[in-house]
C-alpha cells in the first residue's frame, strides 16, 4: 500500500476511515466505547484525528467493525504509517 503526505495527513485518512466503517457498520457511540474500552474522549480524539491510533487500537476497532481481508491489512499499514515522522522514524507509542 502506498501511503502518500505526512503523518498528519495519514492521521487524518485514517480517523475519517475508521468513523467511517463504524457508521457503516450501524455501531453506536455507546456500543463502540463500551466493546472496545474506549473512554468517549479517546474515541472522539481518534474520529477527529486530534490524536493517534495504535495499531492494536486499530485492530480492535476493524473486528467489532466487521473489516476483515484486504482492508484490514490496509488500514493497519495505514495506522503504522500514521505513527512515523515525517522522516520516516516512528514516533513512540
Amino acid at each position: 500500500m502506498v501511503v502518500h503526505g505526512g503523518p498528519t495527513v495519514r492521521r487524518r485518512r485514517l480517523a475519517a476511515e475508521l468513523r467511517r466503517l463504524r457508521e457503516s457498520a450501524d455501531v453506536s457511540w455507546e456500543q463502540a466505547i463500551s466493546e472496545l474500552d474506549f473512554s468517549r474522549s479517546k474515541l472522539s480524539r481518534i474520529e477527529t484525528a486530534r490524536s493517534g491510533v495504535t495499531v492494536n487500537d486499530t485492530r480492535a476497532m476493524c473486528g467489532l467493525y466487521g473489516v476483515v481481508g484486504s482492508e484490514l491489512e490496509n488500514l493497519l499499514e495505514l495506522a503504522k504509517q500514521a505513527k512515523k515522522k515525517a522522516g520516516g522514524i516512528p514516533t513512540p507509542e
